[in-house]
């Protein structure tokens, strides 16, 4: 298979999705609210999902330091996405690498911080829904 061939099977995307149900439907890893001063983060996994989400390390450090609100600061979400990323980048086990997509939804207040702060997740996520 040439590699636009390959390409079109992943939506266009260089890498393919972390996760694919059996019917190579994707999974989002997150969804993502994002604010003018940070993000509102949860977990956008089906139940087949959960027992990986739950054993990987970089996922769960994310969703611990969100708090009580699952509220990250735009500082603390690059450094804990950075990880989630050099983890898919990391799959050396005979696959492609691969990466995380994430449902995201504007939760900003002008259209010039939704546009900077959005481009912070789309260093580390592919998106999959957009709000």
């Amino acid at each position: 298979m040439d590699g636009a061939a390959k390409k079109a099977g992943r939506g266009g995307r260089d890498d393919p999705s972390c996760w694919l149900t059996a019917s190579d439907s994707i999974v989002a890893v997150f969804n993502i609210q994002i604010h003018d001063d940070g993000y509102i983060i949860s977990p956008a996994w089906t139940s087949d999902f959960a027992n990986i989400a739950n054993n990987t390390a970089s996922i769960i450090n994310l969703l611990k330091a969100r708090g009580p609100t699952n509220f990250l600061t735009v500082e603390d979400f690059k450094r804990l996405a950075k990880a989630i990323k050099a983890f898919a980048n990391s799959q050396d086990d005979g696959k492609t690498r691969c990466v995380y997509y994430a449902n995201t939804e504007d939760k900003t207040k002008t259209a010039r911080k939704y546009s900077t702060n959005k481009n912070y997740v789309d260093r580390y996520f592919y998106p999959y829904r957009t709000e």
